[in-house]
């Protein structure tokens, strides 16, 4: 699941779809055919409740309709709906099925019934329920904005290197992303819309990795900096010992302090450096297990049901042609779980019940403990081998609680 954050840009969708619904509420909107049920509870108390009753579309050509540029997505509908009720605590969920509903039954706690005054609350609301680090990273974006014009300040950089951190987790999705595109690009099944959101996604893309290159020849600049730093302290060591009297051995004693301090920071970024490698390594041995899986999702679905079928001949005897392809695409929805978790470098989305249909969990472990006993092929590296296993060994020991 994407982290979820609560800077202005999410504010702003939220309150923009709150407004949306209240106006609609109001009559405010010329065509008033949209498909939304409400009305009020206890309307002249202090926290009057709104139940509507709608959906995801109806709510999206709510927001073509309003006042402000562009739309909101269905996704970014549904976020903004969960953020009042996740983290606001002003909308309830009356729904009896949630899980990939397009249709919302919900009631809203409200300050008032007047539009301008919820509208008002929600702000305050909002920022008193703010997190701290949320804050603090609105913060800094001011402060870099504004470092350009104050004096050069080498403790603004230090800190600002500090909170810099590449999520290689955020890589991976970029480049999940760059693959989808791809393939649905060879199909012809991309709109123009597509086409041009994925156009400019690319060129922010490409000023990351230029930025990456630059951090690249810093890093190497950083590193000449620090060595000629070190052997500038040797040779002045070297110079004060010729001296040989006491006030020269106090200087170096104190250069020798520093000359220690700088070896162990470099010590410890080589060790970090080495840990980033190694992460980065498994990343790549998971990618590359990921890969092998996708390209041979169906057939290994098709081959993995089928042996498993075979070790119960009574369920296959009784086995009708539509079960076993239900059979065949439920094995492909865990394969491609099993490759998402693989690219991520995490297991959670495993953990997520899901139904088995109509065949018993004797018939899926029989199913991937052939693909990881049988069909994975000897030229995938050790490590790529073994993450794989691992994925399908957590899918076999989860299989119980779905």
């Amino acid at each position: 699941m994407a982290k979820l954050t609560y800077g202005p840009q999410v504010k702003a969708r939220v309150k923009r779809l709150l407004e949306a619904l209240l106006r609609f509420v109001n009559g405010e909107f010329e065509d008033s055919s949209f498909k939304m049920e409400h009305h009020w509870n206890n309307e002249d108390s202090a926290n009057p409740n709104l139940i509507v009753r709608t959906t995801l579309v109806t709510l999206n050509f709510l927001t073509l309709k309003d006042n402000y540029p562009g739309e909101l997505t269905k996704p970014q509908i549904r976020e903004a709906l969960n953020l009042l009720k996740d983290f606001l605590k002003i909308l309830k969920d009356n729904r009896t099925t949630t899980k990939g509903s397009e249709n919302w039954h919900f009631t809203l706690t409200l300050w008032s019934k007047d539009k301008e005054k919820n509208l008002q609350q929600f702000d305050e609301a909002w920022e008193s329920s703010r997190p701290k680090k949320s804050k603090d990273l609105e913060e800094n974006f001011r402060k870099y904005e504004n470092v350009a014009t104050n004096d050069f300040q080498v403790e603004f950089i230090l800190e600002q290197l500090n909170l810099l951190a590449l999520d290689s987790k955020s890589i991976e999705w970029i480049k999940l992303g760059f693959r989808v595109f791809e393939r649905r690009r060879r199909t012809g099944k991309i709109l123009k819309k597509h086409e041009e959101e994925f156009n400019y996604f690319k060129e922010q893309v490409l000023a990351l990795i230029s930025m990456s290159s630059r951090l690249s020849l810093l890093a190497d600049q950083a590193r000449k900096i620090v060595h000629e730093a070190q052997q500038s302290l040797e040779d002045e060591i070297e110079e004060l010992r010729k001296l040989g009297n006491n006030k020269t051995n106090d200087i170096i004693h104190f250069l020798e302090l520093e000359k220690t301090e700088i070896k162990h920071k470099v010590e410890s970024s080589e060790r970090v450096l080495e840990v980033i490698k190694k992460f980065e390594k498994a990343l790549e041995a998971g990618k590359e297990a990921a890969e092998w899986l996708d390209t041979n999702r169906e057939k290994l679905a098709k081959r993995s049901g089928d042996a498993a079928l075979a070790k119960y001949p009574d369920i296959e005897n009784s086995t009708s042609v539509e079960s076993r392809e239900d059979l065949y695409w439920k094995i492909t929805q865990y394969l491609a779980r099993i490759s998402h978790c693989l690219i991520m470098g995490r297991n959670n989305i495993l953990d997520e019940p899901d139904s088995l249909g109509s065949f018993s969990i004797d018939i899926y472990k029989a199913a991937f403990s052939y693909i990881k006993t049988k069909r994975i092929p000897k030229r995938l590296s050790i490590e790529a081998t073994v993450q794989l296993k691992a994925c399908i060994d957590y899918l076999l020991d989860r299989f119980p609680d779905y």
